[in-house]
């Protein structure tokens, strides 16, 4: 098993490796096709990816590997990572449970801090309740809106960007018309997408604490979801498996459970 390393660098990499866990590992195959702080891979049965600080390290395996190929991976994330005071990790549940387990034998306790579920929407349902209000693409004249609601979006999932970072992300965003805000009176819902090959992946979900639970966000999600259908693409999405109204919300328009991935970090 020769492990290669890419630091700050595209890793080339066939990301139809992937395939076999083609929406679980969506995010994934869309950073590897970028420059990524640190990547190391043998091109065939393995792959850890960092793409910045603070966002999390993704870990896959071949469904074919064994003992010998968790060995090394524990090893690298020891090494390069754990070593370093960073432990965020996204991964499947068979690998998290084997890096807890090799953890603990080298006096290094971390959890499974987040579950998430993977989804797909081939065919959107329009909600039940129709929410007070309408969709909009985001513009320029919305910039502030926009770095405001993802700024508490990324706060909710501890992910916590610099200002400079957070303005340039919001305004990519808009110069893409790939950002949606719910209005009702004023701006109380946004949501976004990242588009990879037929795939969309809707992100930076969030409604305001305040104003939850009236269909914002099923409404929001249903307007976007629609309209990537129209433009050829499967929306996609990742979801907090342990929130369950935001899955209902999902499930309830039409998305359809693919896979599960959780979050490891130090306890």
């Amino acid at each position: 098993m020769e492990i290669k390393k890419y630091e700050n660098q595209i890793c080339p990499f066939d990301i139809s490796l992937l395939d076999e866990d083609k929406y679980t590992f969506f995010v994934l195959k869309r950073i590897i096709k970028g420059e990524c702080r640190l990547t190391f891979t043998d091109h065939e049965k393995l792959i850890i990816c960092h793409s910045a600080y603070p966002y999390p390290i993704w870990v896959w395996l071949s469904k074919e590997t064994g003992e010998k190929e968790l060995e090394t991976c524990y090893l690298l994330l020891k090494e390069h990572f754990f070593l370093k005071g960073f432990y965020k990790i996204n991964t499947t549940y068979q690998i998290a449970e084997y890096l807890i387990e090799r953890c603990k034998k080298d006096g290094i306790n971390i959890k499974i801090a987040i579950n998430m579920l993977s989804y797909t929407c081939p065919t959107p349902i329009p909600p039940k309740k129709k929410a007070d209000g309408f969709a909009k693409t985001a513009t320029y004249e919305d910039l502030e809106v926009v770095l405001s609601l993802i700024k508490k979006f990324n706060y909710d999932i501890g992910e916590i960007t610099s200002e400079e970072v957070g303005r340039e992300k919001a305004l990519q965003l808009i110069e893409n018309q790939s950002v949606f805000l719910w209005i009702d009176k004023h701006p109380v819902a946004i949501c976004a997408y990242r588009k990879l090959e037929e795939t969309a992946c809707i992100n930076h979900v969030y409604t305001e604490k305040e104003v939850r639970r009236k269909g914002y966000c099923s409404n929001l999600v249903y307007y976007l979801s629609e309209k990537l259908k129209n433009m050829g693409l499967l929306p996609s999405l990742y979801t907090d498996g342990d929130y369950k109204a935001s899955n209902q919300c999902y499930q309830q328009i039409g998305y359809i459970l693919e896979g599960d991935l959780c979050t490891i970090d130090k306890e």
